[in-house]
């Protein structure tokens, strides 16, 4: 297991453990789920789209503030890096 993959997993654990980040990203996802409703309706309630993009835009906000969440993003970006360029050496030898 490389560092950024233990790095991602115990930032996740953490993320995982905290209520408030953890209520944060329910809401959020009923959320966007609400709003994937609404816009798919034949008369799509426009007052309600907005408030909802304006719900969501203020929980990743909030999200963004958070040093957990903020670390679970970096972690997984890390990591992403690292099977980016694993995968970019697999097709070199593979060329």
């Amino acid at each position: 297991e490389s560092a950024e993959f233990v790095r991602m997993k115990n930032a996740q654990s953490a993320v995982e453990k905290d209520d408030a980040i953890t209520a944060l990203l329910k809401e959020l996802n009923d959320k966007r789920d609400r709003l994937v409703a609404v816009l798919a309706e034949d008369e799509t309630d426009n007052l309600e789209a907005l408030r909802l993009t304006d719900d969501i835009d203020r929980l990743e906000g909030q999200l963004q503030e958070n040093p957990l969440f903020v670390e679970l993003m970096t972690a997984q970006s890390s990591f992403s890096s690292v099977l980016t360029a694993i995968n970019d050496e697999i097709n070199q030898n593979n060329i």
